[in-house]
């Protein structure tokens, strides 16, 4: 629950990634290069948001952090 409460944080990064992108890469490009620059930094910021929530959620001493998903 708690990394998926975290989630305009990666959001909010992937929209920064396509502006910054944007700015250095202009026409055509910008697109191609904006959807996949966006769809990347969401997906890492994404698992390091679970992966913080997971140790917080051990550290608080919950015993479903510990459980090993398949």
């Amino acid at each position: 629950m708690l990394g998926t409460a975290q989630d305009f944080l990666s959001v909010a990064l992937a929209i920064l990634a396509v502006a910054g992108t944007t700015a250095l890469v202009g026409g055509t490009a910008a697109w191609l290069l904006g959807g996949a620059v966006a769809a990347l930094v969401f997906l890492v910021a994404e698992a390091a948001e679970t992966l913080v929530a997971e140790v917080v959620q051990k550290r608080r001493g919950d015993p479903d952090a510990e459980e090993e998903r398949t």
